[in-house]
This record gives C-alpha cells, structure tokens and sequence, in this order.
C-alpha cells in the first residue's frame, strides 16, 4: 500500500478532488489526518512550515486533504470504477475485542500492470529532497564557494542551474563544480550578502522533488 496525498494546485474543490495523471501528488508513507497536520504546523510557527502542501492547507488555499493510496496486488482482481473497498487488518488477534477495519474509500483509477507495466510510474507523487551545505568564501558580491553539500565523485553537472537558498532567504543557481573536491560555485543574482561578524558559517540548501515510482529516473523537479 502506497498512501499519497494532494500538494494543491488552486481553489477549485471539485478538480483538486478528482484524481488526475496530469496533477503532483505528495507521498507519505502513514496516513495522516488533516487536524493533526494543521495541528503540528501550528506549533511549528510559519517559518518552521517546510512542507509546502501543509502550509498552503493552513492558509486555506487547498480542500480539506483530498487522499489517494495506491493499492498493489499479488494477484489480478476485478474492480470496477466508483466500487467501495474495505480493508481489514488480518494479522489481528481475533479473540480480542478490537475493530480490525484499517481503512475504506472508493476505486477510482483502476491500473493493469500487466497490459502497461508502467502505468504506476506515470502517477506523480513525489517526496522532497534536501540536500545541505556552507558557504567556504565570498568570491565576490554575486557568488560564493560552496562546500558539503556533494561528495567529490558526485557529477555535478546533474546539479548545474538548479536553486539554492540561503539560510538568510537569498537565492542563487549552481553554475558548476569548483576543484575536486565536491566543492561548487553559486552565482546570485541579486547579490549575497557577506558573513556576519560573529563568523557564523552561511548554510546553502538545495530543495527538489523525486518522483518515487519512477525508480529509473533520476530527474529532480524544482519549483
């Protein structure tokens, strides 16, 4: 069982509530309730809201959590559009008194592997990535040496063009490796300020989205 759920995409409830190919779907790997998400956000502050769909949630730009699993099974199964499914946890001691009713909802999107291997690969749910890094030196006022975001042997040309932000909210672009030591240029355009006086490191990160039933590609989305 794979649990996804809606990042967004506008104010219209009836389209972000209808499943489509065409759409980005976030992946999550436990089925989380929408007043928990909120609740946990809440705490968390504005700044602390990484997750771009939760926030966008809190703010009301979304529909109350439109959920989707993909559900895969050993064995072809006949399921017709708009059916009602049950599940059961079955690995639950009958002889104790609990309710073993997992989850319901409906089918919508039936997929035959079998006559297109690849029809899962073609949902868009995907998980976001991270990677972290410093600041080494202030080139000049539009671009730094960064440092510890890759490993020497990483080929950094899959990464040239793609933003970095700043832990101070600047934003560059990757133009290339520096040396061999996985070390790499970021060019701002608007400009990087220098490190403050206390000599606190400027941390670089680089955010992307990886599609996670594309196993084969390696293609990272940026926003």
């Amino acid at each position: 069982e794979k649990v996804l759920w809606e990042e967004g995409g506008g104010t219209d409830a009836a389209a972000a509530a209808t499943f489509s190919e065409a759409r980005e779907y976030k992946y999550c790997t436990d089925l989380v309730h929408a007043a928990d998400v909120r609740k946990k956000e809440a705490e968390a502050g504005e700044a602390g809201a990484a997750d771009l769909a939760a926030a966008a949630a809190i703010a009301g730009e979304t529909p109350a959590f439109a959920t989707w699993a993909l559900l895969i099974f050993d064995q072809p199964i006949t399921c017709p559009v708009d059916s009602l499914y049950i599940a059961s946890r079955l690995d639950t001691d009958i002889h104790q008194n609990t309710c073993r009713l997992a989850f319901h909802g409906r089918l919508i999107h039936p997929i035959n592997l079998e006559h297109d291997p690849r029809a899962a690969k073609r949902i868009k749910a995907f998980k976001m990535k991270q990677r972290e890094g410093t600041v080494e030196r202030v080139q000049d006022a539009n671009t730094v040496i960064g440092k510890g975001m890759f490993k020497k042997e990483t080929d950094l040309t899959l990464f040239t063009g793609m933003k970095v932000w700043t832990n101070r909210g600047e934003v560059g672009k990757i133009e290339g490796g520096f040396g061999k030591s996985g070390k790499y240029k970021v060019y701002f355009k608007d400009g990087v300020a220098p490190q403050g006086e206390g000599g606190e490191a400027i941390r670089l990160y680089l955010r992307f989205k990886k599609y996670v039933f594309d196993k084969e590609g390696k293609k990272m989305i940026q926003t």
